[in-house]
């Protein structure tokens, strides 16, 4: 990914996910690597999971960390570019017009 952060995001076919006190354990099955979301993380992606939505997870995140949209905004791109980057994440296709 070149630093551009997607409009929304969907959970990879590959990936399962267990939350674990306030924790979320990942494990991507094709590379069968795990992965420990903490408590921040976690809202972010049970928020990712409930809207796809990055705009609306970071004005989400904002009202809980009373923050305000735009640092929540920043504050959230390198998370999801890495879960993009380690096949956690991916990018949906745009439907066709």
């Amino acid at each position: 990914m070149s630093g551009v952060i997607p409009r929304s995001v969907e959970i990879a076919d590959s990936v399962i996910y267990q939350t674990v006190g306030d924790e979320i354990v990942l494990l991507n099955l094709t590379s069968q690597e795990y992965f420990g979301l903490d408590r921040v993380g976690s809202d972010v992606w049970n928020l990712l999971i409930e809207h796809r939505d990055v705009a609306a997870v970071a004005k989400h995140l904002a009202t809980i960390y009373r923050v305000d949209e735009q640092t929540a905004h920043e504050d959230i791109q390198p998370l999801i570019a890495d879960m993009v980057a380690a096949n956690l994440l991916r990018i949906p296709l745009a439907p066709d017009a």
